[in-house]
C-alpha cells in the first residue's frame, strides 16, 4: 500500500511539473492577422525615403539642385524686343558655309587706244563682301586705272561710284569692301604700246 501511494505521489508531481511548463510556454502568433503599424516622426526627424517614378513639385525649390541635360535645351526670353535690319539702309551679304576666295576675272588687255578709257567687262560682286584687284602692266608708258562700283550687274558704265583712281607703270594689288553689286575697271593708257594683265578675286 505504501508503494502504491508513492507511485501516485510521483505521478501527481510529474503532472504538476508538466502543467507548470505548459503555462509558462509563450503563445504562438502563427495564423494571426497582420496588424498595421504607423511610424510617427516630427519635422526635425523625417523618415528617409527613396523617390519612385515621377514626382511633381509645386512651389519653390530651395538649396542646391543637381540637374542633367536630357535632349536639346533652349532658352526663351519673354517680352524680348524684335531686332531686324532695315533693307533700305543696310546691305546684308550671306556667304555659304565654307566659302573660299573665288577667281572672278583673269583677262589680258593690250593695244588699248591711247588717251581713251577702256572698261573691262563688269564683274558681279554681289555674293561677296570683299574683292581684290591685281594687275601687271607691260609695255611702255603708264596706265591710269579707275575702280568704280555700280548698282546693276549687266548695265552700262554709267552712274558709277568711283572708288579709286591711280597711275601705275608696273603692278598693283588693291583690296576693297564691296560698296555695290558690280565692279567696273577703267584703263586709260598714255601710250599705244600697252598691256594690262588683270585678275579679280572675291571673298
Amino acid at each position: 500500500m505504501e508503494k502504491l501511494n508513492r507511485g501516485v505521489l510521483a505521478a501527481l508531481a510529474l503532472l504538476i511539473v508538466f502543467a507548470g511548463l505548459e503555462l509558462t510556454r509563450p503563445a504562438t502568433i502563427l495564423g494571426e492577422t497582420p496588424k498595421e503599424m504607423f511610424v510617427m516622426n516630427t519635422a526635425a526627424m523625417p523618415v528617409p525615403t527613396t523617390v519612385q517614378g515621377t514626382v511633381n513639385v509645386n512651389g519653390a525649390i530651395s538649396g542646391v539642385v543637381q540637374a542633367q541635360q536630357s535632349g536639346p535645351w533652349g532658352v526663351d526670353i519673354l517680352n524680348s524686343p524684335l531686332v531686324g535690319i532695315d533693307p533700305t539702309r543696310n546691305t546684308v551679304k550671306l556667304l555659304s558655309s565654307g566659302s573660299t576666295t573665288q577667281l572672278l576675272m583673269d583677262d589680258d588687255y593690250h593695244q588699248m587706244p591711247e588717251g581713251t578709257t577702256t572698261f573691262a567687262t563688269p564683274i558681279d560682286v554681289s555674293p561677296y563682301s570683299k574683292v581684290r584687284v591685281s594687275a601687271t602692266i607691260n609695255g611702255s608708258g603708264e596706265i591710269r586705272f579707275t575702280i568704280s562700283s555700280g548698282t546693276t550687274v549687266g548695265g552700262p558704265n554709267q552712274n558709277l561710284r568711283r572708288i579709286e583712281t591711280f597711275e601705275t607703270g608696273s603692278s598693283f594689288t588693291r583690296v576693297y569692301d564691296v560698296p555695290g553689286v558690280s565692279l567696273h575697271i577703267g584703263m586709260t593708257p598714255n601710250n599705244a604700246t600697252n598691256q594690262a594683265l588683270i585678275q579679280v578675286y572675291g571673298h
